[in-house]
């Protein structure tokens, strides 16, 4: 008898999580107080801001809605242009403060469908999560003649970010508006060689590096990239909804666009899972390792699509992978215990069952009796 308790997580480790305080050696968090120096003035040179602005909106997809975010940046950044002439360090902090005072972090929670990562939604209703936030320092900064990138952050290893990389003459500076306990946050000058190192398509963290740790693992992306991670997002959005062939749609094109996205690989696997297409399911998972192999969630779920097709110690692998790169998820332990148990190996599962118990005292409830007493 089979006794695995899957659970799948869509709205894990995607692009629309929530940043954290990212700690590490700098001090990098400012207030609005310290940026806003600067009175509300008209743009001086609508015509030649307008070019800009429909160009990059353009570039990453929005041709179609162009003409309103246009509007809506002018109403809501007036004073836009008057940053064009401060030294480019000034520039950034005044732009991040003048956009984290005028749209709001947005406060997400399960069962919100709004995500806010589509610029007209974010500046109509001036809410945003950190795609938005994203987004808008992209087009804002290359309208104000600024060198910048999007990055994916993963979080903890697993908890997609996204946030910006703005190349400066001397280095870089990493900047993020979607802090939870600050205005923002803006890394020190850093030349990005030296503070990190490339491994495939991601770039890990130097150990001793002054960058927040929660930059650990990111992946510098271009328009189409941030093409392809609104795809993402509606996918998710429609599995929420419980349509998940047209989830499968959305990250497939995801996919099309940015072929060396892990997320969309991911996410795209766990559509399948629910779809019950478990061998398309593992492939994704396996092709989202290659990409990063460091987000224990990938591990996981491949695992749990492995055992759905009784290849359990196929799974245990993927499991053991799982633990050991977050041994402080009780679902881990709980699923591989489960795998032991099938396959006959009581001491092993037993312990596992206990470690899981021992993270989540709620998981015990979940277990059939005899494996309760065998516990005691």
């Amino acid at each position: 008898m089979k006794y695995f308790r899957i659970t799948i997580l869509v709205l894990l480790g995607i692009v629309t999580a929530l940043a954290v305080h990212p700690g590490g050696g700098d001090s990098g968090i400012y207030s609005l107080s310290c940026d806003m120096s600067l009175g509300a003035r008209r743009v001086r040179d609508v015509n030649n801001v307008s070019i800009s602005l429909r160009q990059t909106l353009i570039s990453i997809g929005y041709e179609q809605e162009a003409e309103e975010v246009i509007s809506l940046i002018g109403e809501i950044f007036p004073d836009l242009e008057e940053l064009r002439g401060l030294p480019v360090e000034e520039r950034i902090s005044v732009l991040a403060g003048m956009i984290k005072q005028r749209i709001e972090l947005y406060n997400w929670q399960e069962g919100k469908e709004v995500l806010y990562f589509d610029l007209p939604e974010v500046l109509r209703d001036k809410k945003a999560l950190c795609l938005g936030y994203a987004q808008i320092v992209f087009v804002l900064g290359k309208t104000l003649g600024l060198e910048v990138e999007v990055m994916r952050v993963w979080l903890d290893r697993y908890r997609t970010h996204t946030a910006n990389l703005i190349k400066l003459d001397s280095g870089y500076v990493i900047l993020d508006l979607s802090v939870a306990d600050a205005d923002y946050y803006k890394s020190k000058i850093f030349v990005w060689e030296e503070d990190f190192e490339k491994e495939g398509v991601i770039w890990r963290l130097k150990a001793g590096s002054s960058i927040a740790k929660a930059c650990e693992i990111v992946q510098r992306i271009d328009e189409q990239g941030i093409i392809a991670s609104r795809y993402i997002n509606n996918g998710i959005i429609k599995g929420k909804l419980g349509l998940y062939e047209k989830a499968r749609q959305d990250f497939d094109r995801a996919i099309d666009l940015e072929p060396d996205n892990p997320d969309g690989f991911y996410n795209r696997g766990i559509a399948k899972v629910v779809l019950g297409l478990y061998g398309e399911a593992i492939s994704d998972f396996d092709k989202a390792i290659v990409l990063n192999p460091y987000n224990a969630n990938v591990f996981y779920q491949c695992g749990l699509a492995k055992t759905e097709l009784n290849l359990y110690d196929e799974a245990l692998y993927y499991f053991d992978r799982a633990i050991d790169l977050n041994p402080d998820d009780a679902g881990f332990w709980f699923n591989r215990g489960w795998v032991y148990f099938v396959l006959d190996k009581m001491g092993k599962a037993v312990a596992d069952f206990k470690e899981a118990i021992r993270i989540n005292p709620e998981l015990y409830s979940q277990l059939p009796s005899e494996i309760q007493g065998l516990l005691k």
